[in-house]
Parts: C-alpha cells; structure tokens; sequence
C-alpha cells in the first residue's frame, strides 16, 4: 500500500521509489498519530485502564516516529530530484506529524523525572481526609487509597510548597458549595460530594 501524488512529471524508477517512501512513511506517521489519539479516548471513556493506555501511547508514538523517519528519508531523496518540490513538502508533512507524535512519551517522561513518584496528593498531609467512595472504585492492582505517611507528605511539600488547608471564614455549606464549583471550573467531577462528611 502506498500513496502518491501525480506532480506532472515522468518519475523514473528511484524517483517513484522515493514517491512510494514518502507516502506510506506519511501514511504509517498518520496511523500513529490515531493511535496515540484514541490511547487517551479509549481510558477516558473507560475502554481500558491507564497501563495499557500508556502502553498504546508509546507503542503508537514508536510507529510514527518510524513513519515520520521514512516520509522524511522520501523526501529527502525526492529533494535531489527536479520536478518533484510539491512532493517534498507532503514528505516533510509526514516526517513533521511523525516526530511531534514521537515526543510525547519522551516529553512525558521528561516532565515525571522533575515530579515526585507519588500518587495521592493532599490539601492537609497532617490529617489527610480518607477516600471512602474512591477505595469502592478501585479494581485490582490500581494503587491503594491509604495515605502513605510522612514520606510522601515530605515529597509532595518539597515539590507542591504552595498546597495547604484553607482557612475561610465561610460556612461548611458555602465552603463545600465553592469547591464543587472549583472542581466544576476545572473540569473535573468529584467521585462522591457529601456535605455531611465534608
């Protein structure tokens, strides 16, 4: 399966060869850009869990890149060429969609090894509030609900300095009426909101 784009001209046989490079590189940088896309559709609508979507993430991010190297060396042979500009900037194109879709796990890992390797973050690591409805939710070999002790509120302070409990001279109900419309600003939903338990 290839791709190509009539420029007009007469290819020759490495002209062609390079046309047909180009295309599928394009083509294969393509399919994994989708790739990597519905890694992160298919956990959000619950289609499978983060591993496996971090998995599909890398895994399609490779395919692009290898597409993107091919779509590139395409072009570059099509650049020695006369008569074939047009096609270059299709092989770039490719080459383009390939490395960007290639450094999103890199960026990724790059962005983690400056976080702490936590996963429970607390406004109050003195007395952190308990997950009630959030342990119901958790399936096998998910991470735990129980707070991890002073370890972690050691890692998150030295990297989250700016969280800590707020203090309001609001009532609980206006308080806890604010902080649902918080969450609803960043676009999150809370597992469970109980005003009773706070």
């Amino acid at each position: 399966m290839f791709l190509s784009i009539d420029d007009g001209s007469t290819p020759g046989r490495g002209s062609l060869g390079a046309r047909r490079l180009a295309g599928f590189g394009a083509i294969v940088a393509l399919a994994g850009v989708l790739g990597a896309l519905g890694a992160g559709l298919g956990h959000r609508v619950g289609a499978w869990d983060y591993r496996f979507g971090i998995g599909m993430l890398i895994g399609a991010a490779g395919v692009a890149a290898l597409g993107g190297l091919a779509s590139l060396t395409g072009a570059l042979l099509l650049l020695r060429r006369d008569g074939h500009r047009r096609l270059v900037v299709f092989g770039i194109a490719g080459a383009a969609l390939g490395a960007v879709t290639g450094a999103l796990p890199w960026s990724m890992r790059t962005r983690a090894r400056d976080l702490p390797a936590i996963h429970d973050i607390s406004t109050d690591t003195d007395d952190p509030p308990a997950f009630v409805r959030a342990a119901a939710l958790r399936r096998r070999g998910d991470h735990p609900v129980a707070y991890e002790g002073r370890s972690v509120a050691n890692l998150q302070r030295a990297a989250y300095p700016d969280l800590a409990p707020l203090s309001t001279p609001a009532s609980p109900g206006r308080a806890f009426d604010a902080a649902k419309a918080a969450l609803a600003d960043l676009g999150l939903a809370p597992t469970d909101a109980d005003p009773s338990t706070g």
